[in-house]
């Protein structure tokens, strides 16, 4: 690979779309050494890590990995809520030329051992004892699991299955296999290439049993440069990982992008300290859902019910005044529109967002389901445009996304740099291009149907209003 040649010069960053996120995990490592990659909240401190940490940590993982007897190809699978560990082992994954299979935290015993038997892991990584115990209910049921790896083994000192191992102890089996030889690090590097399968994404499995979804190096990276070319992603951004790590819209932001555009990730302690985490961090880019931005706007309804007499004229004098002019994009308002939001945004909103902690977000998007637009026109009006998107874990989560300055109410904006879109002759909405998946694990049938004359049959039906996509259903 000629990254390697170059790695040594900040002059030469590879192109995005054809470089590997392990191989460019390993440049940030060499050439932006000290800066900070992922913060973890632990304890109440935001312990930083960096580039080069990062990339010495993915590394002894990819040992640890490969001592248990992972081969290229071979698959591991991870089951825990967001933490540093996550992202490092899926990169650990990845630099063992491995695929990464990703389960949610939240499910039962019987879907874990489906998920697991149908994607042929070896080897699990989870969290702590809630998820281990699931593990153990179904292992009789697993006969491809050779080891369960638990982070987090507090409660666990009883446990005698020798086919569990601890975080320590995977780590220092790591650590060892260096000491005697890392070659096979850059050996894996060199041979990287962009058509191996990286990670595979389980739908929700709501019309059957979860299917698989393979997505390739060439998938993920040309999602990264094409999100960050749209979105001016960089290095001086930071995003707080929260929603769940085995999704491709959390992948986008944590992992993608993160390494992609160098985007520092912070982990905070839990699911319940989210809003104090963000007024901590401050992220200039937050991706949310629409529960996520249904409970923000009721606390504040609350912090608002709770003021003064005098505060709730002033907030409801500030919605009334400005919510008029809040979906026109900003480089179109009249002077005398910009005279009201600063005067009501220093009275009122800049208050509204540092409770939020998203005072600093420049990149604000709702995906995985519609919103509503009333809902949307609130934060416009307080000075928070958020951007409807829409992807699918078929396309790694890249597809559409409004444009703050020239919004459309209900649609999901234009297509991405790369992305093809067009309407069938019964409106279903195809897509086309390199972001789109390589087909589901072991389904040929459903890959069929999904993909055909090279373009992906979402399901989705669509409208078109002024060259920007409108989700109205499904077939």
């Amino acid at each position: 690979m000629a990254f390697l040649k170059t790695m040594n010069s900040k002059e030469n960053f590879p192109t995005i779309s054809k470089t590997t996120l392990p191989q460019l995990l390993h440049w940030r490592s060499i050439n932006q050494s000290n800066d900070i990659a992922i913060r973890q909240k632990d304890m109440g401190i935001w312990k930083p890590l960096s580039w080069k940490q990062y990339m010495e940590e993915a590394t002894k993982i990819a040992a640890a990995l490969t001592v248990l007897g992972v081969k290229p190809g071979n698959h591991v699978g991870i089951i825990s809520e967001n933490r540093k560990e996550w992202i490092i082992t899926q990169m650990g994954i990845g630099l063992a030329r491995a695929v990464c299979v990703g389960i949610y935290p939240t499910s039962p015993s019987t879907e874990i051992e489906y998920i697991v038997n149908d994607s042929d892991c070896l080897i699990l990584i989870c969290e702590d004892q809630e998820q281990a115990d699931k593990i153990i209910e179904v292992k009789n049921y697993l006969p491809k699991i050779t080891t369960v790896v638990v982070i987090n083994t507090k409660g666990m000192k009883s446990y005698k299955q020798t086919w569990l191992m601890n975080w320590s102890e995977f780590y220092h089996i790591g650590k060892s296999r260096l000491i005697t030889s890392n070659d096979f690090v850059k050996d894996n590097l060199l041979s990287q290439n962009l058509e191996d399968v990286a990670l595979i994404v389980y739908t929700s499995g709501s019309t059957g049993k979860p299917k698989g979804a393979m997505l390739t190096w060439k998938n993920i990276s040309f999602t990264a440069e094409s999100a960050i070319s749209e979105n001016a992603f960089s290095a001086s951004d930071s995003c707080l990982s929260y929603l769940p790590l085995c999704h491709v819209a959390e992948q986008l932001v944590s992992v993608t992008t993160g390494i992609g555009a160098g985007i520092e990730v912070n982990f905070g302690e839990s699911l319940r300290t989210i809003q104090k985490d963000l007024q901590e961090i401050g992220p200039s880019v937050f991706l949310g859902v629409p529960r996520i931005w249904e409970k923000m706007h009721s606390g504040l309804q609350v912090k608002i019910e709770e003021a003064s007499g005098i505060r709730q004229w002033l907030y409801k004098l500030a919605i009334s005044s400005c919510e008029p002019f809040s979906e026109k994009p900003r480089n179109s308002w009249t002077p005398k529109e910009r005279f009201i939001f600063l005067l009501y945004y220093l009275i009122v909103f800049r208050a509204l967002q540092n409770h939020l902690g998203l005072s600093r977000a420049r990149v604000l998007i709702s995906g995985a389901a519609p919103i509503s637009p009333t809902l949307l026109r609130f934060f416009r009006t307080i000075g928070l445009p958020i951007c409807e998107a829409f992807g699918m874990t078929e396309t790694s989560a890249l597809g559409f996304m409004q444009d703050k300055n020239n919004l459309i109410s209900g649609t999901v904006g234009f297509p991405y740099p790369g992305v093809d879109a067009k309407l069938a002759d019964d409106g279903e909405l195809l897509l086309k291009g390199p972001m789109v998946f390589s087909g589901y694990y072991k389904n040929k049938a459903a890959t069929e149907e999904a993909l055909k004359n090279n373009w992906l049959h979402t399901g989705d039906l669509a409208e078109i209003d002024q060259g920007q996509f409108k989700i109205v259903g499904r077939k």
